[in-house]
């Protein structure tokens, strides 16, 4: 018996390492590798398309962040407008009523200050009839008897001199 590992190995084992390793090969090649890098492929592919989708998506969301800002800033341009407008429009109202309360105001006034001169007048006169009736009947008793022009003249000298 030799101890020569070289001449232990026998070329039949060999062999049939070398085909069960090429069978084994082959079989895991066509039930597992070729699949599997399928699949792997295929992911690479779905990856590829979600990560387009993403980077679309996340333009349009830059696109609309851009139109909601380009929209809010119109609307409050309109807002700030209609504001704008509702004061001019109360600043305006305002100006009318009180335009209108001065002029009912002023016809008010107008009415009155016609009555109390009215009044007045009215008064003046049954004044001047009593004050002439008055002196005339003082001018009797002292007197005896007294001019009537020289009665009014002195009466309307008199009212004319403390109301007037």
């Amino acid at each position: 018996m030799d101890l020569n590992p070289l001449n232990q190995i026998d070329p039949v084992v060999i062999v049939v390492v070398v085909a069960i390793f090429w069978v084994t090969y082959f079989g895991l090649r066509a039930l597992y590798f070729l699949p599997y890098i399928k699949v792997m492929e295929a992911r690479e592919v779905r990856l590829e398309a979600a990560a387009e989708l993403v980077l679309e998506a996340e333009r349009i969301v830059e696109e609309a962040d851009a139109e909601i800002t380009r929209k809010t800033m119109e609307a409050r341009e309109r807002a700030d407008a209609l504001l704008r407008d509702a004061h001019d429009d109360v600043a305006r109202e305002k100006r009318e009523r009180l335009a209108a309360a001065g002029d009912e105001i002023g016809h008010f006034l107008e009415d009155g200050r016609a009555a109390i001169s009215s009044a007045r007048e009215h008064e003046l006169m049954e004044l001047r009839d009593e004050a002439l009736e008055c002196v005339g009947l003082a001018c009797e008793k002292l007197v005896g008897e007294a001019d009537e022009s020289v009665i009014e003249a002195a009466v309307d000298k008199l009212i004319a001199r403390r109301v007037h």
